[in-house]
């Protein structure tokens, strides 16, 4: 294998070179998670005032977003693995029933769907003994989450999209087996691609909220902002009109990391997914030829020793 840079300087030659195809690619995707945002940002407006009707509809809304636009977590790895071997990304390449893309895309995020839910059930009016079992549970499930992404979730449309015949739970145990010892590496390839604008994007982020929030609690008062009242708010809009042009300053500057990072550094990823993905193939398949080479030294050996023993 080899080591995090070389993929990171792999997945940027790669980028260079597929920047249009890349380009729109992410464009589809970006839009879609805008509209994503805008069918489930009402229920999470609604989780204070309404906590069951905004759970209910977060839900409906989620699997309905799983069902439609979900469907890219399946299709944009498989362009960006068409790009890495110079294949245009057409229909044609991308021929794959609903079922299939959509049972792959689910089995991809259903740990972090789960735990999303069981984030927002906490909001509920229940018992505090249940409210702890629903936070430890969520917490849980957080954490095997980010576990699956490497151990499956990253490699399952790769390996989906070469082997059309195996079903899904066949496909999540060979991610199983190709990723065992590989997951850890797999991690830092992502850490050392992303670990900059998302770094730069959470700084921008925090100098906003610190602007805004501090002086409010250094004048005396924190006890409106932590009160849920119509105070606070008016607070908070005093505090944004006079510093108005840093907060401008600072939504740009975040518009366009953000911009870089899911049109540079993502398909960037996605690219050095691909590259490990073919690495990982090689491997094993090597691997296996290997096991059979010593089988038949072995059988050879084994044949050869017979008249001599006789």
């Amino acid at each position: 294998m080899k080591l995090t840079s070389q993929y990171f300087s792999g997945g940027w030659n790669l980028w260079k070179s597929h920047v249009r195809e890349s380009s729109v690619v992410m464009a589809l995707q970006f839009a879609a998670m805008i509209v994503a945002m805008i069918l489930i940002a009402p229920g999470l407006a609604l989780m204070s005032s309404h906590p069951k009707f905004g759970l209910w509809y977060t839900v409906l809304a989620a699997l309905a977003v799983l069902f439609t636009i979900g469907l890219l977590y399946y299709y944009v790895p498989v362009c960006f693995l068409a790009m890495r071997r110079g294949q245009s990304v057409t229909k044609a390449d991308l021929q794959v029933g609903y079922a299939r893309a959509l049972a792959v895309s689910v089995m991809m995020v259903w740990p972090s769907i789960v735990s999303q839910i069981l984030n927002q059930a906490s909001n509920l009016e229940i018992g505090l003994g249940w409210k702890f079992c629903i936070a430890l549970m969520a917490i849980g499930i957080s954490v095997f989450a980010i576990v699956w992404v490497y151990a499956v979730a990253t490699m399952l449309p790769l390996l989906a999209s070469d082997h059309p015949d195996e079903s899904v739970w066949q496909l999540t145990r060979r991610c199983s087996q190709l990723t065992e010892g590989h997951k850890w590496q797999l991690f830092m390839i992502d850490l050392e691609i992303l670990i900059g604008p998302v770094v730069v994007l959470w700084v921008l982020m925090m100098i906003g909220i610190f602007s805004l929030v501090m002086p409010l609690a250094l004048g005396g008062h924190a006890t409106a902002l932590e009160a849920d009242s119509t105070e606070a708010l008016k607070l908070i809009g005093g505090a944004f009109a006079e510093r108005w042009g840093l907060y401008v300053t600072l939504a740009l500057l975040s518009l366009i990391v953000i911009l870089v990072l899911q049109f540079v550094f993502v398909p960037m990823q996605h690219l050095a997914h691909a590259l490990f993905y073919e690495d990982l193939m090689a491997e094993q398949e090597g691997a296996i030829e290997d096991t059979e080479a010593e089988v038949v030294q072995t059988n050879h050996t084994e044949e050869a020793e017979k008249p001599s023993s006789e």
